[in-house]
């Protein structure tokens, strides 16, 4: 089990590390690391560069989330992928004996890792001196796939409510607490779904997602933002609180 996890880790690393959000502010001539939030994130490439260059600054800032969320999607993907249209199995012969390094079996564990492993390589870029944005758009690409139906209804939720106040911030923490809300139903259904060929679906993802991927991805980023955006509606610019 140990060397899928491995591979799983080390591809979905290098995926996460490929630093977009920077090579396409660079492409504008702006190191995106002294503007701004100094994040490469896809929420900081837009701001900075609509504010630069308008409405073709904020199509490069979509463009930043698109690739980002692609890294996600395609860290948490391959192994489904593989193991539903490929013969999903690597095994070597020694001494007259074969074993097998990995099968279908593991399929599930190793998306889980790569998603894992590509939000790590988001945040913590080699390419980048190890910084790094805060993975939400990565987050959102890995369990897309994982989880499709689910986070369709969180990215819904947090477009609504990112129309109606402006704070992204306050959109991904609603979006955060809409997935596992969304994702429950799933959870029991899960237990009649144990045989290999149905491993790539959502039931079998989901119990063992809940936990390791909905916090990292959403909650680690909503808890930096939470309390000075929450200040920021409480408190309007212009008006001090009282003391």
């Amino acid at each position: 089990m140990l060397i899928p996890l491995l591979l799983a880790a080390v591809a979905g690393y290098f995926l996460g590390a490929l630093p977009f959000g920077w090579l396409i502010a660079r492409k504008f001539g702006v190191n995106i690391f002294e503007h701004g939030s100094k994040n490469p994130g896809a929420t900081n490439v837009k701001r900075v560069l609509g504010g630069m260059f308008g409405k073709k600054g904020k199509r490069a800032g979509d463009l930043a989330f698109f690739l980002d969320a692609l890294k996600g999607a395609v860290a948490a993907g391959w192994p489904l992928w593989w193991a539903r249209y490929t013969d999903f199995a690597f095994s070597i012969t020694n001494d007259g004996g074969s074993v097998t390094w990995f099968d279908a079996g593991h399929a599930p564990a190793m998306a889980i890792t790569g998603l894992v492993f590509a939000l790590i390589g988001h945040s913590f870029s080699c390419w980048t001196r190890f910084k790094g944005g805060k993975g939400v758009a990565t987050s959102a690409g890995g369990l897309i796939v994982l989880l499709p139906i689910p986070t369709v209804i969180a990215l819904v939720s947090w477009v609504i409510v990112f129309q109606f106040s402006r704070y992204v911030s306050l959109a991904t923490i609603v979006a955060s607490v809409a997935l596992p809300a969304a994702a429950a139903p799933f959870s029991a259904s899960s237990a009649n779904a144990r045989s290999p060929a149905r491993l790539p679906f959502l039931p079998n993802i989901w119990p063992r997602t809940r936990f390791t991927l909905v916090a990292p991805g959403f909650f680690e980023p909503c808890s930096k933002m939470l309390i000075p955006n929450l200040r920021a509606i409480s408190h309007p610019k212009g008006k001090a609180p009282s003391r």
